[in-house]
């Protein structure tokens, strides 16, 4: 066991690790997606353009802030994990690592 991962609901470790890299994986990948198509619309809702009701300006902007702020925080635990399979090493590893001992 490596870690318990409470988006998965399980604890990954040797068995399953590459489906979690794929979960990190695919998330950014969506989230970015997302921002990125949906970023024509915030200009057009944030510079007042776009001729809908509050409601659906309203709408943009949150998602893409939403959209925006998970990618922001799950892209370097992707990044982090893939410097983890690149150097061969768990989580746990690198935390014995960085211990002090007396």
């Amino acid at each position: 066991m490596d870690h318990h991962c409470p988006w998965v609901n399980n604890c990954v470790g040797y068995s399953n690790y590459k489906f979690f890299v794929l979960f990190l994986f695919y998330t950014v990948v969506l989230l970015l997606y997302f921002c990125i198509t949906g970023l024509y619309d915030f200009i057009r809702s944030w510079s007042d353009t776009l001729k809908e009701d509050r409601a659906a300006k309203f709408n943009v902007i949150l998602c893409f802030f939403v959209c925006a702020c998970f990618a922001v925080s799950i892209a370097p635990l992707l990044f982090f994990h893939l410097y983890l399979v690149m150097s061969n090493k768990c989580t746990l590893g690198t935390r014995a690592e960085h211990t002090v001992t007396i």
